[in-house]
């Protein structure tokens, strides 16, 4: 069975100006979901996690929140039957988490609080960052407790969700379609797309319909997938810059269309007139710190999407996702 999509109340500029009310109550929770990539499990995200733990092991607590860092496992040896299937059952393991974590604790702490606030974050790696886009547009703000429970007083709890952080890392957010290492003619792709099952379809775009066209769908749809990534308190993607990574070249990872004039502002490398600009570890890897405002005209924007490829889709999915804010 599928999650549900999600459903929220209010108009669009309503949704937008709520994203900071976790930061305002109780946040029992805070759950942080690492996803592997592509032919990837569960173990190439261990360094993440305890990098993560580590990281902010001495904030935990400060405000009686618990950290839970998860390793995510339901794509293990599945991830070549699409970004749509691997993304249904990324959130469905999410789901499956929250509840079961919270079950747990109320067996535990005998915690009868009718209403639980967490938050979900997500740091997808490659392909484990589109299953993330994927997922968040099936998962739900509100978790009713499961029916198997016979506690009343559980059975009058709810969990309510509040987004956090929404993290990628070489992600080709554009597919792979004209963004391959070296350029390489269509009939390639087509050719390279189909040997890799329905996920190298999906990556390389191989159908015409844009409304088949899940990637394309993902970066252009706003009530299907862009307004739930919206709701992000803050959004990061984390890019190859120097030019070397043969699988998601820097084009597709930034969402960067050479036909696109939507604003970028530089706060790192520091500029005289940025008042933005923001200090960098001197032996960081870091080249650039690139920024984009949310512009929700241009996220509301209709497209026709019932037509055959047009020559400027990749500038289509890069304005909407640089809209998003980053």
């Amino acid at each position: 069975m599928e999650p549900n999509e999600t459903h929220v109340v209010g108009t669009d500029e309503e949704r937008m100006s709520k994203k900071n009310e976790a930061s305002d109550l109780v946040v029992e929770t805070h759950y942080v979901f690492l996803v592997h990539g592509w032919l990837g499990n569960d173990l190439e995200m261990l360094y993440i996690e305890s990098a993560f733990k580590k990281a902010i092991a001495s904030h935990e607590g400060s405000n009686g929140a618990k950290l839970v860092v998860h390793c995510t496992v339901n794509n293990n040896g599945r991830t070549s039957d699409g970004i749509r299937k691997g993304g249904t059952r990324l959130a469905k393991e999410v789901e499956d988490f929250i509840r079961s974590d919270n079950t747990a604790r109320f067996i535990r702490d005998k915690d009868c609080a009718s209403e639980r606030h967490v938050t979900i974050s997500f740091v997808g790696n490659s392909l484990g960052g589109l299953y993330s886009r994927y997922a968040i547009s099936c998962l739900p703000t509100l978790l009713e407790p499961p029916e198997c429970i016979n506690d009343t007083a559980m059975e009058q709890s709810r969990i309510v969700i509040h987004r956090n952080l929404f993290c990628t890392t070489a992600t080709p957010h554009l597919g792979v379609a004209s963004h391959t290492y070296l350029p390489i003619p269509r009939f390639a792709e087509r050719v390279i797309g189909n040997t890799l099952s329905k996920t190298g379809k999906d990556l390389f775009r191989l159908t015409e319909n844009l409304q088949n066209d899940t990637i394309y769908q993902m970066s252009t749809s706003y009530e299907k997938f862009l307004m739930p990534l919206s709701q992000f308190q803050k959004r990061i993607a984390y890019i190859n810059a120097f030019g070397t990574d043969f699988q998601v070249p820097t084009s597709t990872a930034a969402f960067i269309s050479q036909k696109s004039a939507y604003p970028h502002h530089v706060i790192f490398p520091p500029l005289e007139d940025n008042e933005t600009s923001i200090k960098v570890k001197k032996k960081s890897f870091v080249v650039a710190l690139v920024s984009t405002e949310q512009n929700l005209e241009v996220l509301k924007e209709e497209l026709d999407q019932n037509v055959e490829r047009r020559g400027n889709d990749d500038l289509e999915m890069s304005k909407k996702l640089d809209a998003l804010g980053w």
